[in-house]
């Protein structure tokens, strides 16, 4: 038994790995999705309350494990620390699952319906381990099935937990199937193989039928507008430090940017990623005691006003509050018929920190904090205030950065105040990893899907691409190379 077991939680934690973006399946494996609690849902049915324990954390550190392999490189504290929470989290959900699966032993209908029981319960742990401080939404189910248009779309209707509850249900089925199957005496002499076939049809149709709902949604396209623009890519590294290398960067892209140009003269808005100026434009415009950053901002300034172009670019921007200074991870907009000397740029401050990496705020100033943030090389960074939306002519849109495109409310109250696209900067260069920067892009593009409106993605080394609203990759630019592509969204 031990050993069926163990075989059941390997297959768990790979079906897990394979279905998202991973280090050997960049783009992941959809079908993997509908999978993966069908190994757990057999694992915990042969267990003991006290085995759930130890297969849950087991089940939960190493599909992570495998899962956030990039964060190694990155921070190894973190990566481990990741590892034991979800340890702990699954552990947890094991557990209840148990528990209720002890509720329904020995009852006449409790081999069939047992399982699909279990699935509100892990619908439920999805949604929780994306709350508060440690709110992490990598690795939701409805992820794995970014390449589906079929059902991303459905984001519109029921969120990414309606994609989840498919795919859950999905495993829940399979598993009362095979449980049925291969024990005759409880499943097929008692008709639960039937009611089972009941089930399957009951779900199918509803699924047919939820997928129908924004096929058949409105799609007047008569009266669309367009905008164009040119995402500029500089793949840059974020571990080079220091004036000259700042100036390298702002050169790259306006170069980036001219060509980009040339090509392209129809262009409206050119954008830059996330802190692709890390120089603060605002601050060393006003002062002059670092005069090297003072010319580089002066002449950054007269490149943006000598183009014919809207800018929309990464900062560090920095604002000073009963003495003391805070920095803020900034986008700041430079419209085309606006004066950009002095600069006044329309500015949004991220909201959404990454915890440990960008807020510690959580922790008090001790010895561990300092040590936490000279190994991951930061500082800490200032939360904004406001949810911005942004406007050039009658096109509006909004910019979540980095991290916050992951999450469905940053971006859905920027819809909700009037945001007709989505144009996202972002910077995963420091993870050196494709498969970490298609699960980013695994998530964006349910942002898409939520709230019915297109996006841009705009990054230091890759996913830059555009989304059509529906959830669709139109176009996307090959990552870990310099460059930029060039495309239109429909408003």
């Amino acid at each position: 038994m031990l050993k069926k077991q163990f075989l059941l939680l390997l297959t768990a934690c790979f079906f897990f790995f394979f279905a998202h973006p991973n280090f050997i399946l960049v783009k992941g494996f959809a079908p993997a999705g509908f999978l993966v609690y069908f190994p757990v849902l057999l694992l915990v049915d042969s267990l003991s309350v006290k085995k759930s324990l130890i297969f849950g954390s087991l089940y939960g550190f190493f599909s992570y494990f495998l899962f956030c392999f990039w964060l190694l490189k990155y921070c190894a504290p973190a990566y481990f620390a990741v590892c034991i929470m979800y340890a702990f989290f699954n552990a947890l959900l094991f557990l209840l699952i148990r528990i209720l699966f002890n509720f329904f032993d020995g009852k006449s209908y409790g081999t069939s319906y047992r399982f699909l029981l279990a699935s509100p319960l892990i619908l439920l742990y999805e949604f929780l381990k994306t709350l508060g401080i440690f709110g992490f939404n990598y690795g939701i189910s409805a992820y794995s099935q970014w390449q589906n248009i079929a059902l991303v779309q459905t984001a519109s209707v029921g969120g990414i937990w309606g994609v989840s509850l498919i795919l859950i249900l999905f495993s829940a089925l399979l598993a009362s199937f095979w449980t049925d199957f291969f024990n005759p005496a409880s499943g097929r002499k008692n008709g639960f193989f039937k009611r089972n076939l009941i089930f399957a049809g009951i779900y199918f149709v509803l699924l047919a039928l939820y997928i129908a709902i924004p096929l058949s949604a409105s799609r007047n396209v008569e009266n669309r507008k367009s905008v164009k623009l040119a995402l500029i890519q500089p793949n840059s590294s974020p571990w080079k430090d220091g004036f000259d290398e700042y100036k390298k960067e702002v050169e790259k892209l306006e170069a980036l940017t001219d060509s980009a140009l040339a090509s392209h003269p129809e262009a409206q808005i050119v954008v830059w990623p996330e802190t692709a100026v890390v120089v603060d434009i605002c601050r060393h415009y006003r002062s002059a005691k670092s005069p090297e950053r003072h010319a580089l901002v002066r002449e950054l300034l007269d490149y943006m006003q000598s183009k014919n172009v809207s800018f929309v670019l990464g900062n560090n921007y920095s604002s000073e509050a009963g003495g003391k200074l805070r920095t803020f991870n900034s986008v700041f907009l430079f419209k085309k018929d606006s004066d950009f000397i002095p600069p006044r740029p329309e500015i949004y401050s991220k909201i959404k920190l990454v915890p440990l990496s960008e807020s510690i705020s959580f922790l008090p100033d001790s010895k561990i904090k300092r040590w936490i943030m000279k190994s991951l090389d930061t500082h800490e960074w200032t939360a904004g205030s406001e949810y911005k939306v942004f406007e050039v002519g009658d096109f509006s849109f909004c910019t979540p950065v980095c991290f916050e495109d992951t999450f469905e409310n940053p971006v859905g109250k920027m819809a909700e105040r009037g945001a007709g696209a989505i144009i996202s900067l972002s910077n995963d260069s420091w993870s050196n990893s494709l498969a970490c920067q298609y699960q980013h892009l695994s998530m964006s593009v349910f942002r898409s899907a939520e709230n019915r409106i297109p996006s841009a993605r705009c990054t230091a080394s890759g996913q830059t691409a555009f989304i059509s609203r529906s959830g669709k990759v139109i176009s996307e630019l090959e990552p870990f190379t310099e460059g930029y592509l060039f495309g239109s969204l429909e408003y």
